[in-house]
């Protein structure tokens, strides 16, 4: 196999996952000249840059979700393969964003199993709009750069892989994509401003506790996000990877049974809750969080987190299983 084809053939494993859909069949449409995705009115030209457009392919006929891929031309960029997905997730809520990106960065792991994949917090501004998102590198040949935004009912992602560009080439290559496909364009056509919290399970039957618990938790990060968010970033959706929403629910979460004291709750529920105590007592919240969520977080400035005082203080205290699929979710819906 070329080398060209082994790196389109990883780009593909790497991105087939990224369909909303991952059971349904994959269709490769046909199109001449400009590609314009309907359901946002995004064109895909055949050609970008030194880059030609080598294929199209949606998770089903009506066009949902769709992965348009550009390769290089060998005698100029070497051998380079994007692509471009647009994903519809419908409401902006807790998780609408983390859940297909860690299955991204799992994907990408098993690919480059003896690399290091390197993290970090991205954002995208024009006009005003603000989006939060995360980037992953793989910096050693083959390299590749992987990057997620949220944009409303959307999620945009970008996918590089190449044998020939260095992590500062990749870089530029984004940001000219970025520049020409802007994921704020999205949030623009599909903004989200209606804020709300959803109940999607049953699972509080006679534990009054746990209910008024988890939906105080998902009030204060209704509020923290719409005190401390700019109105044009929170049409993008809910903003979940700020550490500070967590670390506020988290402190409500607890806060209620304080509050009221003489309501009734199953004794699993008390327990979790003074273990939840004991570990904001010790100061640790935000490591702890941060193991939760697998330090895909957007940490306040100035915060300086102690990762190895929260692993001594582990071994002789009890860290609950936390619930990282909350029973409320607060969400941003059209």
């Amino acid at each position: 196999m070329s080398k060209l084809k082994l790196y389109i053939f990883l780009l593909y494993l790497i991105s087939h996952e990224s369909t909303a859909q991952e059971k349904n069949p994959e269709y490769h449409l046909k199109i001449n000249g400009v590609f314009l995705h309907k359901k946002t009115k995004t064109e895909f030209p055949e050609k970008f840059e030194t880059y030609s457009r080598s294929e199209v392919v949606t998770d089903n006929r009506r066009q949902w979700n769709i992965r348009c891929s550009y390769k290089s031309s060998r005698d100029t960029t070497g051998n380079t393969v994007f692509s471009i997905f647009l994903n519809h997730r419908g409401v902006g809520s807790e998780g609408a964003f983390r859940e297909p990106y860690e299955n991204s960065i799992k994907e990408m792991a098993s690919l480059f199993p003896n690399d290091i994949i390197q993290q970090y917090p991205v954002y995208f501004e024009y006009e005003g709009y603000k989006l939060t998102g995360y980037s992953a590198i793989n910096p050693q040949r083959p390299t590749a750069r992987l990057t997620l935004f949220q944009c409303g009912p959307w999620l945009y992602k970008i996918l590089i892989v190449s044998d020939s560009l260095d992590q500062s080439s990749l870089g530029n290559l984004e940001k000219n994509i970025l520049n020409f496909w802007r994921p704020s364009a999205l949030v623009k056509k599909f903004p989200l401003y209606k804020s709300s919290i959803c109940m999607f399970s049953n699972a509080y039957d006679k534990d009054d506790l746990l209910y008024s618990s988890t939906k105080a938790s998902a009030l204060a990060k209704l509020k923290w996000t719409k005190d401390n968010v700019d109105s044009l970033e929170r049409l993008a959706g809910f903003p979940d990877l700020y550490l500070q929403v967590h670390i506020e629910g988290l402190k409500q979460f607890v806060a209620f049974e304080k509050q009221n004291p003489n309501v009734q709750g199953k004794p699993e529920t008390r327990k979790y809750l003074k273990q939840l105590n004991e570990i904001i007592d010790s100061g640790y919240s935000a490591e702890f969080l941060m193991e939760v969520y697998n330090r895909i977080m957007i940490v306040p400035q100035g915060m300086i987190l102690d990762h190895a005082g929260f692993e001594k203080w582990k071994l002789i205290h009890t860290v609950p299983t936390f619930e990282t699929e909350p029973f409320f979710v607060p969400m941003f819906t059209r």
